[in-house]
């Protein structure tokens, strides 16, 4: 440390000087020390030793967070209480599931699946159909995506069933199983937007029986990610 920084008052000084109150040539009438480079000297060694307690501070709180923040760097630790997490926290689940109808032949309806709110998302989504009134599900074409498209999510999560040839209304084969039911899986997307958002589905169906009708129950699924 240089010289011009060190504690030259002994420590039976008691002068308490505080170097504005004299011009720098006054000495101390105890121990003939300059008073401007006692208090110097003095803050910076109590700004020494407030920076090691705050390191030590910071060292306690790192040491209570266990292993992992103790080692760093510090990744998000799980929970084992079997609460979920808070709205707006990392990890946050959201689901909504609708209703509806179709009659036969091509039917397209929208679907106003679920409201995101800000927030980074990652979504997917499912339709079960099946006939209704218990009836079999005479269903040939099914198809869904998103419209109109929102900002900020990465793709429109379009669907269609796989024996389908260019649109459910072209679609002659029958889709569903022996149970009368069918499940479209839509394809997981990313949706990160900062104002809550409606999530519309364009869902398109179509039916061959005559007088027959079906019913779906769409249901979304979402998990925040930041």
């Amino acid at each position: 440390m240089p010289s011009s920084l060190q504690v030259l008052h002994p420590s039976s000084c008691q002068c308490g000087c505080r170097g504005g109150t004299r011009p720098p040539s006054a000495c101390c009438a105890q121990c003939g020390q300059n008073p401007c480079r006692c208090f110097d000297s003095r803050r910076l060694l109590e700004c020494f030793s407030e920076i090691e307690q705050f390191k030590r501070f910071i060292r306690e709180i790192m040491g209570q967070c266990g292993p992992p923040c103790a080692s760093g760097p510090f990744p998000l630790r799980g929970v084992t209480d079997g609460k979920p997490a808070a709205q707006g926290d990392v990890g946050e689940f959201v689901q909504n599931s609708v209703t509806g109808a179709f009659t036969a032949a091509f039917q397209s309806q929208s679907v106003n699946a679920i409201i995101l709110q800000p927030g980074d998302w990652d979504v997917s989504a499912n339709i079960l159909f099946a006939g209704a009134a218990g009836a079999v599900l005479a269903m040939t074409g099914a198809l869904a995506y998103l419209s109109p498209l929102p900002s900020g999510v990465s793709g429109n999560m379009y669907v269609i069933n796989p024996h389908s040839q260019t649109a459910p209304a072209l679609a002659t084969n029958p889709i569903a199983d022996t149970n009368g039911w069918f499940d479209l899986e839509i394809p997981r997307a990313q949706v990160n937007v900062s104002v809550p958002t409606l999530l519309a589905f364009q869902l398109q169906t179509n039916l061959t029986a005559a007088a027959s009708a079906g019913i779906f129950t769409f249901t979304t699924t979402a998990r925040r990610m930041r």
